[in-house]
């Protein structure tokens, strides 16, 4: 057999083959046809693949449940018309939006005196949570850091005018001048009654920098020369509820936004050398002393103080604190490195920045809000001393920009669904569907910017307490619990629940309110006789001289409650919900009595609804595992109000959202910009649970949120608005939330 048919024989008896046979002796191929390249390639240009709003918000399947809806026709339901009624019968739920109740124990106790069912949410007890944890940083602020703050800032303010007036270099005392501006600036911005030192420039420039900050636009800074958005320094939600907690916000954000780049040049603008500038801050701070104490110490505590405000942000530019110059400083023990004279000559200072650059941690967590989304990779190897570093929400200055172009109602680009969006960033699958559903009707250049926002949430660390509260809120309730709260729907409205947490967490705020005798007696719901284990000593020492009071009165509340027919009530199946908010109050109750500052007068509120939470947790956990309240369960959850009137501000506020930028093509001085996230008073939900053959109606109350065009909302232009109905959902509840339209909701 010649060579050519030999070779003709073996392709065509391999053609021949069994395709399993041949897949059982060869590796997979590629089954594609081979197609000969033409005689001219032609030159086609590689494009990356432009992303879509699909791709962007990908559909994931999730195993809703699809219970019966219930013929409610002819029946009345306290509260509803007929046709909402027969939404509820629809979808076994319906919200009625912003109730004529101001606070959420308000809308248990009409439960309560109406006989009606409960339905204690997640909602209910978000809200007491955030609000009691927010009361305890404001009070710690009040009371230790601000006053902590302006020592530290004294003593560093009076160690670098005496540093001023030894300096001799001419370029050593221009950096020490800009640094007494500096300092002056952060003591003035917590107490506006302070002078400003009258030592060369640094007068005028703290106050022109001053001027600068309450303008609360986008400027160029005296002091640093360099382009700040002064609109983040305007305080907002609960740091807006006092003169001290706004002189605080302001202060912190300059002492952390503000930076000096571990650059060395002296450049002709006449900021200095922005390297030794920060050397000479450092030695301030490690030269002084407060009282007693040394400087450094002083700093580590307010710095522990500060980072229970929030998690510090993370970006490409590091930030080096006053900790990592200890380190490298306390390396060389040689105190020339640190003298003026060893500053001011180019040689020193040139060898202690190479050290503090191979000295500088790799893992440290923050830098400017400019770099925040940076594209440049050189900027990875770059770093900024800070006083302190930034505690700021990760996703705010994303939402501040989209405020800033948020469109009026209307108008042909559609208004982004801020909480949506947010929330899809957070990872929250719902949220993604949700999107991905509604795509018809969002703006498309939404493509070019959630991206950012993606970026933003994953450089916040994961300890941001709302997310990390609701850590197991929007997973898929298991199979024992009520097939109501298994639906799309009902998934959708947690949603709302989700963000509204979020927002409500930046503007609730409990007031330190000194528990009376009468007070403590009054923690009946929670406190059993004789159990007084887990209570601070004077707390269990007023129970117990309480004696049966609160017991008494307890026991007629539940007898009235359960007269006639035994209502059933419920609570939310979220156990591990309620689980995280009781871990997080005890670990910032511990970590404030750390550091040598505990709530003291929160101390009580404090363990009632540490307890009131260990009960919920119990009583859920019992619900996953397919069992009702038991008796005793069911009463307290049917006197819920008496519990939170302890711990349930007002919940209406709002965030007004914005940047420090003017809109060109608006008149000059117009303030027709900007969005405000808003939440009213409580929404009244209305729910139909099915134990065996026998259905219960139960009300519970849940979060009230809306987007509005416009702002900042005064106080009693939000009432107007709740007033007379001008607060509208978000479009995507429009399926089963409706706005208050009768006025007695709560019913008869």
């Amino acid at each position: 057999m010649s060579p050519g048919r030999g070779i003709a024989w073996i392709l065509a008896l391999a053609v021949s083959l069994p395709t399993v046979a041949l897949a059982q002796t060869t590796p997979a191929l590629d089954m594609t046809p081979m197609r000969l390249p033409p005689k001219e390639k032609p030159q086609v240009p590689t494009h990356k693949k432009e992303a879509n709003l699909e791709d962007l918000f990908p559909h994931t399947e999730i195993p809703y449940a699809y219970p019966n809806p219930v013929d409610l026709q002819g029946l009345t339901v306290g509260g509803l018309n007929e046709k909402n009624t027969a939404t509820l019968g629809t979808n076994l739920f319906i919200v009625i939006d912003n109730t004529k109740y101001n606070t959420i124990a308000e809308l248990y106790r009409a439960n309560r005196l109406k006989k009606k069912s409960n339905f204690v949410t997640v909602d209910a007890l978000m809200h007491s949570f955030l609000a009691l944890r927010n009361g305890m940083l404001a009070n710690m602020i009040d009371e230790h850091l601000q006053p902590e703050l302006r020592a530290l800032l004294a003593s560093m303010l009076q160690r670098t005018a005496a540093d001023y007036k030894e300096a001799d270099d001419a370029e050593v005392r221009a950096d020490l001048e800009r640094n007494l501006a500096y300092l002056s600036v952060g003591l003035r911005l917590l107490d506006p009654t302070l002078p400003s030192p009258a030592m060369g420039g640094a007068s005028t420039m703290a106050t022109k920098e001053l001027q600068n900050i309450r303008s609360y636009q986008n400027k160029k800074s005296v002091i640093f020369n360099v382009e700040e958005d002064f609109s983040t320094y305007k305080p907002y939600g609960w740091y807006n509820t006092s003169p001290k907690l706004q002189n605080f916000y302001r202060a912190k954000q300059w002492l952390s936004r503000v930076g000096f780049p571990l650059s060395e040049n002296s450049t002709s603008d006449g900021t200095g050398d922005s390297f030794r500038r920060s050397a000479l801050l450092f030695r301030a701070l490690d030269k002084s002393a407060v009282g007693n104490q040394p400087g450094m110490q002083v700093w580590q505590r307010v710095n522990q103080m500060m980072i229970q405000l929030g998690a510090p942000i993370t970006t490409e530019i590091k930030t080096l604190t006053p900790t990592d110059y200890r380190e490298v400083f306390k390396a060389h023990n040689d105190d020339s490195r640190m003298s003026l004279q060893g500053l001011a000559e180019p040689f020193y200072r040139t060898k202690l920045l190479l050290s503090v650059r191979r000295q500088r941690p790799l893992n440290i967590t923050s830098t400017s809000i400019f770099d925040i989304e940076s594209s440049h990779p050189e900027r990875a190897t770059q770093a900024a001393f800070r006083m302190f570093p930034i505690i700021e929400v990760a996703e705010l200055p994303w939402l501040k920009q989209r405020g800033h172009t948020f469109a009026k109602e209307g108008s042909d680009i559609p208004a982004p669904p801020l909480a949506l969006l947010d929330m899809h960033a957070h990872g929250i699958t719902q949220a993604t569907n949700v999107l991905g559903e509604m795509i018809w009707k969002l703006d498309p250049t939404l493509t070019n910017v959630v991206p950012d926002l993606m970026q933003s949430v994953k450089k916040q660390p994961t300890n941001d307490v709302v997310w990390q509260v609701f850590g197991s809120y929007f997973k898929m309730p298991v199979e024992a619990v009520q097939a109501v709260l298994k639906t799309n729907f009902w998934m959708t409205r947690k949603l709302e629940s989700g963000f509204g947490a979020w927002l409500d967490n930046q503007i609730a705020l409990e007031p330190v309110v000194p528990p009376k005798d009468d007070d403590i007696a009054d923690i009946k719901p929670i406190i059993q006789p004789g159990n007084t284990a887990n209570l601070s000593p004077s707390v269990a020492s007023a129970v117990q001289s309480a004696g049966m009071k609160s017991i008494a009165s307890g026991a007629a509340g539940a007898a009235t409650n359960t007269a006639g027919p035994a209502l059933k009530h419920y609570v939310e199946p979220a156990p591990e919900v309620f689980r995280n908010m009781r871990i997080e109050i005890q670990r910032l109750e511990n970590q404030m009595t750390g550091l040598g500052y505990p709530p003291k007068k929160y101390d009580a509120r404090i363990q009632e609804l540490v307890k009131l939470l260990q009960r919920l947790e119990t009583i859920a956990t019992r619900e996953i595992n397919g069992g009702s309240p038991l008796p005793a369960d069911a009463a307290f959850l049917g006197q819920i109000d008496t519990v939170l009137d302890n711990f349930s501000p007002p919940t209406a506020g709002t965030l007004f959202l914005d940047t420090g930028f003017t809109n060109e093509n608006e008149p000059k001085g117009s303030t027709d910009s900007g969005a405000s996230m808003a939440l009213g008073r409580p929404a009244m939900l209305f729910i139909i649970f099915q134990t065996g053959r026998t259905l219960t109606v139960a009300r519970g109350a849940m979060y009230s949120y809306h987007e509005l065009h416009g702002g900042p909302i005064k106080p009693e232009h939000l009432e107007r608005k709740m007033e007379f109905g001008f607060l509208s959902p978000p479009s995507w509840t429009e399926q089963f939330e409706v706005i208050q339209d009768q006025p007695a909701i709560g019913g008869n």
